[in-house]
């Protein structure tokens, strides 16, 4: 990606953009109310609580026509590196996904994603996998055209809302532990 790693990973602490930029995906702008969350702080990582997010679509080729909400977490281990569950709080059904950023220089990344899942084993892999590239393509369009570039460190540089904990708690600890690559 033509991004800082840092503002990859920052995207993905984001639950605000869900009912945007992945509209009729992942969210649904008649949903688009941020639900209440709390962030948590152990040594190595920051993590959120339970968040529901209701979801239009479970997966490329599901059969859920009405959508549902899902209880999303998401946590930051390592400064480039972010994991998020997503479970069905009905059926325990729950995809995780593994992301790991290396950055190439400030302004350019490599991300490797892990996908995993209990459920939906009679569904091609392929479909999976189409599902999470319209995702992340619809993610990099918004990431790369970011400004400023690289991510501020300054709470003040930005706009932050409630929806913005963890991205704001993410910056926190990337002061504390003095990363400089891809910020500013």
């Amino acid at each position: 990606m033509n991004a800082a790693a840092t503002r990859i990973i920052e995207n993905f602490t984001d639950f605000a953009h869900l009912m945007y930029v992945h509209g009729g995906l992942l969210g649904h702008p008649d949903y688009a109310e941020s639900p209440d969350f709390t962030v948590h702080r152990e040594p190595g990582r920051i993590f959120t609580g339970d968040v529901p997010i209701f979801q239009p679509v479970a997966h490329s080729g599901s059969e859920m026509k009405d959508g549902t909400t899902y209880v999303y977490v998401k946590e930051v281990f390592r400064p480039l590196s972010a994991r998020l569950s997503k479970r069905d709080a009905a059926t325990g059904q729950t995809l995780w996904i593994l992301l790991s950023v290396l950055p190439v220089s400030d302004t350019e990344s490599l991300a490797f994603m892990s996908v995993s899942r209990n459920y939906g084993f009679d569904v091609p892999d392929e479909q999976f996998i189409a599902f999470q590239n319209e995702v992340f393509a619809q993610d990099a369009w918004i990431i790369e055209t970011q400004k400023p570039e690289l991510l501020p460190l300054d709470l003040q540089a930005e706009l932050n809302h409630k929806a913005d904990r963890l991205s704001v708690a993410y910056r926190r600890w990337l002061i504390e532990l003095g990363v400089k690559v891809g910020t500013v």
